[in-house]
């Protein structure tokens, strides 16, 4: 783990040095190193078959690495399942979307975890804690706004990727 000459506080917020994955006699992962200080934004890029699912699969606790370490402000990690990676802090969004095209930003946002109120979905709640969560993700989004249609789609993918990161954060979201 690499620390800050000058607070020795924990230089990255994730640290991961030297993972290592096979797949029978097939190497998805050599040695594989990443750094993410926080408030940054890192896009991970390459050619099929450099390993990024693999790597990403590692980092959601879906599968299990071979060697190496991950670090989250300097303590070492193992997600044996992504429930563990998400309560970490950690969630990725995909390069594909799955927005349901006929439901609210607020709905896809919460979809399968709604607020209810007499065992109906709460609206009015629901709303409200996505207009709190898109305010401190200080994303300009209506929470009560629909998807793109697909003949706009390519208009909406901004606002779209902007609630897939929404939908992910709502695990660490109080308001």
């Amino acid at each position: 783990m690499t620390r800050d000459p000058q607070t020795q506080a924990p230089a990255y917020l994730l640290e991961v040095s030297g993972v290592r994955k096979a797949f029978g006699p097939v190497v998805a992962l050599k040695n594989a190193e990443f750094c993410l200080r926080r408030g940054s934004i890192h896009a991970l890029c390459g050619g099929n078959g450099a390993g990024k699912s693999t790597f990403l699969s590692i980092l959601m606790g879906f599968i299990q690495p071979d060697g190496g370490d991950i670090f989250i402000n300097g303590q070492r990690c193992e997600f044996h399942h992504p429930r563990e990676a998400l309560n970490a802090g950690i969630a990725i969004v995909q390069q594909e979307l799955s927005a349901i095209p006929d439901l609210t930003v607020a709905e896809n946002i919460w979809l399968g975890r709604e607020p209810r109120r007499l065992g109906f979905v709460d609206f009015a709640t629901l709303n409200q804690r996505t207009t709190s969560l898109l305010k401190e993700l200080d994303f300009k989004i209506d929470a009560r706004e629909k998807n793109a249609q697909p003949e706009r789609r390519r208009a909406a993918t901004g606002r779209d990727r902007q609630s897939a990161v929404a939908c992910q954060c709502r695990h660490h979201h109080h308001g």
